[in-house]
């Protein structure tokens, strides 16, 4: 039973810099990542990999004027640029918000309004962006807009700029690291207003170790990770947090349609039709449920916070 965890150096923890960078610089070459999109494409990420790639994100955003501090909302889905954006923020100092592709127009404007959210990065599938569009009309804080995996007036295309930056960012002395902001999701909102629940720099760390001592996953493990990274459970930060601190890696599956399949296989890969489980399988027809209620038409409750130690 693990009784006592002691952490060295907390307060200057900072998981993109300590983690991936120093994975990316240590262990360049293994693999990080292996993300396969609804086409099949099967994409394979090193941990050098993930260091370039959200140091050009990082480079990016602060090109755009997104600085430390600022919030900034990533509907990705299970697109692999989640990861660069995500590990992009946290080396920049601006507090990532991940969101789910389900939220309608008053859901995005509640969320801009209650957090001052400055900036997106969205999918291109679906019907996201236009909600997104529809509730900057009534928020004009939200200034910057960024599609992933398409193209749209009135936004920037991050796949094709993001690229035209350095692979490399320095840390400096006012680098974001401990009790600094590094997350914010927001409740389920199941009981009322939807809360921000904050997550700082150094509460990334115990997730880490959650995995490693309690659940018992090492460096050579596959982990599946099959539910949208904008859900903080169960752990309390995206899912490649946890694989990249043990040195494993995270097997991502991005399914056509709605269904999820969660099988993982030695050789790392979830497939889209595999063998016939029936134990396994998702249920065929989903149960229905009836649609879920607007919320009131009054003003936003403040957001209450809460931050994790």
């Amino acid at each position: 039973m693990l009784k006592k965890i002691d952490f060295k150096n907390e307060e200057s923890f900072n998981f993109a810099f300590d983690v991936v960078d120093s994975l990316g610089k240590n262990k360049p070459d293994k693999l990080a990542m292996l993300h396969i999109s609804g086409d099949g494409t099967e994409r394979r990420l090193t941990f050098r990999d993930m260091m370039k790639e959200s140091a050009r994100a990082a480079n990016y955003f602060k090109s755009l004027g997104i600085k430390k501090g600022d919030k900034v909302m990533l509907v990705l889905k299970r697109h692999y640029q989640f990861w660069f954006a995500m590990i992009g923020l946290n080396k920049l100092g601006a507090i990532a918000i991940p969101a789910t592709n389900q939220l309608q127009e008053h859901d995005f404007e509640y969320r801009f309004k209650s957090a001052g959210v400055s900036a997106i990065v969205c999918t291109a599938d679906g019907e996201v962006s236009n909600f997104v569009d529809i509730a900057q009309k009534s928020c004009p804080e939200l200034t910057i807009k960024m599609m992933v995996g398409g193209k749209k007036d009135g936004w920037r295309d991050f796949d094709s700029e993001y690229t035209l930056f350095s692979s490399h960012f320095k840390r400096v002395a006012d680098s974001p690291c401990g009790d600094e902001i590094a997350l914010m999701f927001f409740s389920s909102g199941t009981t009322g207003f939807p809360k921000a629940i904050l997550h700082s720099h150094r509460a990334l760390v115990c997730a880490c170790y959650t995995e490693r001592a309690h659940h018992g996953q090492t460096k050579d493990d596959v982990f599946p990770c099959i539910p949208p990274p904008c859900f903080p459970s169960p752990l309390p930060s995206p899912q490649s947090f946890c694989p990249q601190r043990s040195r494993r890696y995270s097997c991502i599956y991005r399914p056509r349609g709605g269904r999820s399949w969660g099988y993982s296989y030695n050789t790392g890969h979830s497939c889209e039709e595999p063998p016939p489980e029936p134990s396994r399988l998702p249920s065929q027809t989903p149960p229905a449920f009836p649609p879920a209620p607007h919320p009131p038409e009054t003003s936003p409750a403040p957001v209450a916070e809460y931050r994790f130690p």
